[in-house]
């Protein structure tokens, strides 16, 4: 099961168009997602955020037990 956010609904709508699973969600809002995961990979995310703490508490409010943040950055 892999489940792609973003906040760009233009971006979204096109993507499940095209069979994607994406949902749109705003990270930074601190709401609980709804669901575990074992992994969650932020893609060259982080520069884009004005409150890059953000990421990481969503990523603690929605990892499973032993579950693992990946994070990359071009900068």
């Amino acid at each position: 099961y892999c489940l792609g956010i973003d906040v760009l609904v233009p971006a979204i709508r096109d993507l499940q168009s095209r069979g994607y699973n994406v949902r749109s969600f705003d990270l930074t809002s601190g709401e609980h997602l709804g669901e575990m995961f074992d992994l969650i990979v932020a893609g060259e995310v982080i520069e884009h955020l004005g409150a890059p703490r953000a990421l990481f508490e969503f990523a603690v409010r929605h990892l499973a037990p032993g579950g693992r943040f990946l994070l990359s950055t071009p900068n």
